[in-house]
Parts: C-alpha cells; structure tokens; sequence
C-alpha cells in the first residue's frame, strides 16, 4: 500500500498561494513564502504542483471554478431564453468573474487574470481550454443566433 500524499498540504498551499498572489503579484510572491504561511516545506510546491508557476495556474483555476460557481456563465437563465437576456447575462456573469464581486481579493485574481490574456504563462492553455474556450463557445452561439436579427435591422435602418 503507497502512501496517500497529504492533501491538507495541498490545498494550505493554495490558499496561501492564493492570499500571496493577490497581496503580491506572481513575480513579487516567493514559494518560501508561500510555503510559511502554509506550514510547508518548500519542496512541497513542486511535489503538489511541479513549481510556482504550475501553483499560480492552479490558483486562477480554484478562483474560476469558483466565480463560475456563484456567477454561471447564462446567470441561471435556460438555453430557451431570449438571445438578447442570454447576452446580457453572459456579460454579467462575465464581469462578476473578471472584475470581481466586492471581494479584495477575488478582484485582485481577477486582474492577474486579466493579465494573463495580454502576456499568457505557458500553463495559460491549461485555464484556456477548461473555462476560456467553454465560454466563448457560449457567447458565439448567442452571437449566431442575434446576427440575423441584427443583420435584417440594420437593413432596414433600424438601431
């Protein structure tokens, strides 16, 4: 029988790594400090996560998964609703997870986040595929079906 890993440990070192990030940055926060305020030894960043940089994409996929939680991506609306309610609750939803909901720290992860749009870590794709892609798949098939709407309006010369 192996011996299971201490996932007490674990999850310490992402709240720690959370609280650091936010309060921090990415550069500026160190794994010893991380591991202090997690009652860790150093090592465990790499045995839990395989470095910081592995951490920090673990932190932004804790928050979203959370985000997505309280503020999901249609806001509770069904797939029968209007296009244009969809749209307006997308951006909603979108807003709540990005700039935050009042929370110091959840609107702190959210501009790392932001950040990793413009300058992406190489883990990025990790994040872009299981929240990033999901949800643009959303606002396009929103988009597709307001766009022959739009279109025929505009035709017409209506606003």
């Amino acid at each position: 029988m192996t011996a299971q890993p201490d996932s007490g440990t674990k999850a310490r070192l992402l709240a720690a790594a959370r609280e650091h990030f936010a309060r921090r940055g990415v550069k500026e926060s160190t794994v010893r400090d991380i591991c202090a305020q997690a009652g860790a030894n150093v090592a465990a960043v790499n045995y839990h996560f395989g470095g910081k940089e592995k951490l920090f994409m673990a932190v932004l996929m804790d928050f979203l998964e959370k985000a997505q939680e309280r503020f999901p991506v249609l806001m509770g609306l069904g797939p029968d609703a209007p296009a244009e309610q969809r749209l307006k609750a997308y951006i909603r939803s979108l807003l709540y997870r990005v700039m935050g909901d009042g929370d110091p720290v959840n609107e702190k992860l959210g501009q790392l986040l932001s950040g990793e749009f413009i300058e992406p870590s190489p883990d990025f794709n990790i994040v872009t595929e299981r929240f990033i892609t999901p949800h643009h798949e959303v606002l396009l098939s929103i988009l597709r079906e307001m766009l022959p709407r739009t279109l025929a309006l505009l035709a017409q010369g209506v606003d």
